[in-house]
């Protein structure tokens, strides 16, 4: 009652602080505690960019991933309208927002609904603006291991493609330290199809940061590849024609 008496206050400022702590007020309840209506309180700020508000959709975003977690995956139905508006938000801090929870989303919300609801939230944040690809690809090894086989071995040629497609040597930084990483997630096929190309481009790169991060996945790939032979010795090659 004292939460809803502020967020109709005759002051916008009081209205907007109410608003602005919402998340974090949800977070402090017991699940039991929060009522459909209330909850709905704090979707209806994503779609608040529409009507002039654009602070409140930042705050639900923000806020987005500890609410999800007091509220389980059983009430995903519930927040997710909310989550697609966000994810198209005109605001690219909206979006960024969401890019770097994403990974925490998919491990409240598990394998069936991630892939239902999440898939295509990455897919837009590794096409979006380089602030954004930045937050997805952060922890993008963890977004990939909640998926199923068949859907991490569809993003892995997404994710080797980002260096290819930017200048900012500091995606190519991040996508770098990841591979080795990524390369744990599947088969040997796939790392020699995608992984090792783009980690043998990488350690020729013209910056010295990026050629330092692809060097520790290079030896995490060649560990992986160990079992398989062929793939090994390929990428072996690779790496011998690099150094002589």
């Amino acid at each position: 009652p004292t939460f809803k008496a502020l967020s109709e206050d005759a002051s916008r400022w009081v209205r907007v602080s109410a608003y602005q702590t919402l998340g974090y007020f949800i977070h402090t309840m017991r699940r039991e505690d929060i009522s459909p209506m209330f909850l709905k309180l704090f979707t209806d700020m994503a779609f608040q960019s529409e009507g002039g508000d654009s602070d409140f959709a930042e705050y639900c975003a923000f806020s987005f991933p500890a609410v999800a977690q007091v509220i389980g995956k059983d009430r995903w139905r519930e927040v997710d309208d909310a989550f697609s508006t966000l994810l198209k938000d005109v605001q690219w801090k909206v979006r960024k927002s969401l890019a770097y929870s994403l990974h925490e989303l998919a491990q409240i919300v598990g394998t069936d609904i991630a892939e239902r609801s999440l898939v295509s939230a990455f897919e837009l944040f590794l096409r979006d603006l380089d602030e954004v690809k930045l937050g997805v690809l952060q922890n993008a090894d963890i977004f990939i291991s909640v998926l199923t086989p068949a859907q991490r071995e569809r993003f892995i040629p997404m994710i080797c493609n980002v260096p290819a497609d930017s200048e900012n040597w500091r995606l190519r930084n991040l996508v770098a330290a990841k591979l080795g990483h990524l390369a744990k997630l599947v088969s040997p096929e796939v790392c020699s199809a995608s992984i090792a190309d783009m980690t043998h481009k990488l350690l020729d790169d013209s910056v010295t940061e990026v050629r330092s991060s692809t060097f520790h996945s290079a030896a995490q790939l060649l560990v992986h590849l160990y079992p398989s032979p062929q793939h090994y010795q390929d990428f072996l090659g690779k790496i011998h024609s690099l150094i002589f």
